[in-house]
């Protein structure tokens, strides 16, 4: 883990030089990779898998990462970078069992996305067993019915859905069966120009607040965090059974994610309550920090 903190603090500072600027060439997006821990992030990628944008889809993604500038990474490295963030602000709790990643996949190219997935969900995997960090990684169709239900209907995949929804949260106007016909060069720039409207609107209004929060809960969870890595690199925690945890979660998978969001509304008001008062106040752009 301490390879991986270091290896995060140079991705913050190396890709946040690049991550703001623009290019006169406009990068298409060609695939939508979702990772929802409890913090949950989309990514848009272009057609070598890089980020061109993203987006914080709740306020615990905001706080696990508002730090981190996804641009320019590889979709392995902002994999490794997220979950990275969620393990420092406690999201990924070393001390449980029951961690749940979850990947979601689209491309227009089903046979492709099905590979995509594959390697994302494996990448994920690796964080955690080379952290030890005891949970499962699940693919999207194991865990939201819903999205199976309107990707059964329309005949698309549930990357295809996926992508619809984030589409539609770019215009009321929209519907999802409309969007189903969009081409698919449309459809990624509804969703890239989201994201990065959604971004500015983060970066200007509550960015501040979601770096005190995170300060404070990375602030709760340092001496567990630093205890499970100690005692990584002694190898003194005993490899977990992966695949009986992943069984396990299949199984349980709807009421760990309503756990999950259960725990994590407990830590983030936890945290809230421990902030000075004189000092958290949100929407406040004056933090020295940014």
């Amino acid at each position: 883990m301490k390879k991986l903190l270091g290896f995060m603090t140079a991705l913050v500072l190396g890709f946040a030089l690049v991550g703001c600027g623009t290019s006169s060439t406009e990068v298409e997006g060609t695939s939508l990779l979702a990772v929802d821990i409890n913090p949950s992030i989309e990514f848009v990628l272009d057609e070598d898998g890089t980020v061109i944008s993203y987006v914080f889809s709740n306020e615990d993604a905001e706080i696990a990462a508002g730090n981190i500038d996804f641009i320019g990474m590889t979709y392995e490295q902002a994999i490794d970078a997220f979950m990275n963030g969620a393990v420092e602000a406690g999201y990924i709790d070393v001390t449980t069992t029951d961690n749940t990643v979850i990947i979601t996949f689209g491309n227009d190219d089903e046979a492709l996305a099905n590979q995509l997935q594959t390697q994302a969900e494996e990448k994920a995997q690796a964080f955690l067993e080379e952290n030890k960090i005891s949970g499962a990684v699940l693919s999207g169709q194991n865990v939201y019915e819903e999205l199976q239900t309107l990707a059964d209907e329309y005949d698309i995949s549930i990357g295809k859905v996926r992508m619809i929804q984030s589409a539609l949260a770019t215009d009321e106007t929209l519907t999802f069966e409309e969007l189903t016909e969009l081409p698919m060069n449309e459809l990624m720039a509804l969703i890239t120009t989201s994201h990065r409207e959604r971004m500015q609107e983060f970066a200007q209004t509550r960015k501040d607040e979601a770096l005190q929060l995170q300060e404070q809960m990375r602030s709760n969870v340092h001496t567990q965090v630093n205890q499970h890595q100690q005692a990584v690199e002694n190898d003194e925690v005993e490899t977990p059974d992966y695949d009986a945890i992943r069984n396990q979660q299949i199984e349980n998978v709807g009421m760990l994610v309503e756990a999950y969001q259960q725990r994590a509304n407990q830590m983030r008001d936890q945290a809230i309550d421990e902030v000075d008062p004189e000092e958290y106040m949100p929407g406040n752009n004056n933090n020295p920090n940014n």
